[in-house]
């Protein structure tokens, strides 16, 4: 990613792009750690990075359209075996199982329709500037460094002023 550690706070809009610095620990953090230390390794210098992509945008709904439509395209032109294999684990195989029979004949409107919203939810940071701000935050404590990953839609200028109020 391009730039310099950053600490998340409510207003990262400017900030996409750039890695965003999350600090604290969760407690289910300690089974990795007790294993690194079982390892003669140093537990607290285990680090958690972790990549998010996020789609931001004033209209929610556009937004979340975008990721609808990104999701169904991990199965284009033939299923992507992580995403594939992830969206099964996380108990969506009903939906897996439909974008593999609709994406590859180039359904996309028809695969769109059918992505639970617990999916977006759950796969991609999306929405305004405030719910996705909300989103970075849950990662505080579970990730140390969050590296996020802004993509355009549709009507996008490609400038931080159209996340600006």
């Amino acid at each position: 990613m391009i730039g310099s550690k950053l600490d998340a706070a409510p207003d990262f809009g400017p900030r996409f792009g750039k890695k965003v610095k999350i600090t604290g620990r969760d407690p289910r953090l300690g089974a990795p750690q007790a294993g690194a230390a079982g390892a003669d390794r140093a537990a607290l210098a285990l680090r958690f990075p972790t990549a998010a992509t996020v789609r931001v945008n004033r209209d929610v709904e556009a937004a979340r359209n975008a990721s609808r439509a990104a999701l169904c395209k991990r199965y284009h032109p033939i299923p992507h075996p992580d995403y594939d294999s992830q969206l099964r684990q996380m108990g969506f195989a009903e939906f897996a199982d439909q974008a593999s029979r609709l994406m590859p004949a180039g359904k996309l409107r028809e695969a769109m329709a059918l992505v639970p919203n617990e999916v977006v939810d759950r796969s991609i940071i999306t929405g305004n500037v405030e719910q996705c701000a909300k989103r970075i935050q849950a990662f505080a404590g579970v990730a140390d460094e969050l590296k996020l990953a802004r993509t355009g839609q549709r009507n996008d200028t490609g400038t931080m002023a159209d996340y600006e109020d």
